[in-house]
Formats: structure tokens, sequence, C-alpha cells
């Protein structure tokens, strides 16, 4: 360390102390560490600009000297005070945003149990489900229709160490077929199974079927078409794509089949048929245009002006959009996608 450098930190201390009834107590600690910071590199990460630190070891130079003295204490004082409201306003903003991402993934934890998230993600809504749905990655296939027939039942204990389980027995008459369920089972992503009443209505999401045998717990009445696995949930009305039949829009479950198509630069679905998705909005872009994530990378949305539901589009959100037309705009290097309809909620849930 150098002897100019030594004597400007302990005349630099000796002023801190001087200048209490300026800068204030509080100020003091805060004053003598801006001082003590002359002749070193600022630590990673400091909020201390490079020129900040420049002018302050150019005052401690000119104080060492006994160069101008009067106006560069005045300076170094006034220096700090400027520091201190710098690094305070970078501690409120860093814990504002920490603040903010918590918020956001509490939001998501919550969304992420909804009935519209979990259908989006996982589960193929068609406008007429009694139609062949096209290939798609879904997992599970929707369909809808009321509670005809319930049985209340216990199954015995397999051994005498084995209590009893009570168990209710569900028919759904859906659009496509008539499907058999229980409290029990499915429970796929929702971790409980349907409780329901003779005409509720209600959507099963689902993958395969089995029979059952009469050597089973299972009542004769519901041993047909029984529901491997996937979700079933009570609903208020039919879910909002029968309503849609005007463009009878694929749907692409999750963000995964427009991150493939962004990544092979390639749209493999059906030319014209416009496609309905749950999007996730990044930013506004301007001009009527949409960041919408995904997965790892996102896409354009061009939203006309005037369209019904346009308010929706804030960054953050979530909605579901019919979009079609879709292109890759060479200009930009993205894919494009022109919304035709816009709604918050496909799915008036009961549970």
């Amino acid at each position: 360390m150098s002897l100019k450098i030594a004597i400007a930190r302990r005349l630099a201390r000796r002023l801190a102390r001087r200048l209490a009834g300026l800068v204030g107590l509080a100020g003091l600690a805060g004053l003598a560490g801006l001082a003590a910071g002359a002749g070193r590199a600022e630590p990673a990460g400091a909020l201390t600009p490079p020129e900040v630190a420049q002018e302050r070891d150019a005052l401690l130079d000119k104080i060492a000297r006994g160069a101008d003295y009067e106006r560069s204490v005045a300076r170094f004082v006034a220096l700090h005070k400027e520091d201190t409201a710098r690094r305070e306003a970078a501690k409120l903003a860093q814990k504002q945003q920490a603040d903010q991402r918590e918020n956001d993934l509490k939001a998501l934890k919550e969304r992420q149990k909804t009935l519209d998230y979990l259908v989006a993600e996982h589960c193929l809504l068609r406008a007429d489900p009694s139609q062949p749905g096209p290939p798609t990655s879904a997992f599970l296939r929707g369909d809808w229709g009321k509670v005809v027939r319930k049985q209340a039942t216990v199954v015995k204990g397999r051994t005498a160490f084995d209590d009893d389980v009570p168990i209710t027995y569900y028919l759904i008459q859906g659009v496509e077929r008539t499907y058999s369920l229980s409290s029990k089972s499915p429970t796929l992503y929702v971790g409980k199974g349907l409780q329901a009443e003779v005409g509720d209505l209600a959507i099963v999401c689902y993958t395969g079927f089995s029979t059952h045998g009469s050597g089973g717990p299972m009542p004769e009445a519901f041993r047909q078409n029984v529901v491997g696995q996937g979700f079933a949930a009570r609903i208020a009305a039919p879910p909002l794509i029968t309503k849609k039949g005007r463009w009878n829009p694929l749907h692409l479950t999750g963000e995964s089949a427009f991150r493939i198509a962004i990544d092979r630069v390639e749209w493999r679905y059906e030319e014209g048929r416009p496609v309905l998705g749950y999007i996730h909005v990044l930013g506004d872009l301007g001009g009527g245009r949409f960041e919408i994530a995904a997965e790892r990378t996102s896409y354009v949305l061009e939203v006309p002006e005037g369209l019904k539901n346009r308010a929706l589009l804030q960054p953050g959100k979530y909605l579901w959009a019919i979009m079609s037309t879709p292109r890759f705009d060479k200009s930009i290097k993205k894919l494009v996608m022109r919304a035709e309809d816009l709604e918050a909620q496909y799915l008036q849930a009961l549970d």
C-alpha cells in the first residue's frame, strides 16, 4: 500500500468524524467505507459505478495534497450522499424484483391447480368429441356429459388386518361414449377422484379403457369402459370449445407443439385449420404484436385492432387463443400467428 493512499485513508476517517453534523451519524460508516475503498479494485457486484469510484479516488488525492481543500471535502461529502442513495435504491429494486419473482411463482402454482390449466396442458379438447380426433401429442383425450348412474358400495379389506374401503362408482354418458369411474380412480394430476351426484355435468380426461370381470369388486353395471388413467371433474357447462365450431380449432396441448415447430422451422399441422392454445403472454411488442411463450423460446401473436377480449393480452397473463395463418418471418426469425378469438376461460369448474 502506498504512503499516499495510507495518509488519504487516515485523513478521510478524520474528516468523516469531523463532518458528522453534515452527513449524520448513520452516514459515518458509509462515508468511512467510501474512503476505505480508495486504492483497491471494486468487489464483484459492487453497486458503486466506476466513474464514481474514479471521482472518489481523485478527491482523496486532492484532500491528501491539500489541493482545493474546502471544495474537495464538500464534494466528497456530497458524493457519499449520492452513493448511499444509489445503493439504497438498488437494494430496494432488487428486493422488489425478488418479491415479484416469488409472487409470480406462487401465482403459477395456483394456476397449475386450475381446471383450465390442467386441461390445456394435458387433455385434448374437440368441438365435437363424437368425431375422430386428429393425431396430436396430447396424452389425454377429453369428453363431457352427465352422471347418469351412481352406486355406493364398500369393498371389503383384503385381509383381516385391512380396513373396508367405501367407494362410489359413476357412469358418465359422454358425447363420445359412456364412461365408468369411481371416487377412488382416476386421480391423475388432481390427486382425488370424482365426487358428484346424478345429473351433474362432468368432464372426463382419459387414456385407455378396460373391462372388469365378475370376480372383481366393481358392480356389474359399471364394468364396461372403465377409465384406466386420467381425471374427471364437475363443470357448470360444456367446455367453451363447443361454441367455436366456426373455426373447429385443433387443440394443441401445452407449449411443446409450438416450440417444436419453431425448432424445425416447419408447421406440420393441417393447412388452413386454426389451432387452439392456452397462451402465456410474455410481453407487448407494440403495433398489435405480442410475445408468447413456447417453452424455452417464443413466437409472435398478431392481434387485430378491435378483436373481442383484446384487453386480456397483458404481460404475465394466461388465456385461451384460437390462432391461424402461421408463418415464419425471416426478418425477425420468429414464428408469427394471427389471433382469431380470445377467451379467459374455457371451463367453469365446480370443484
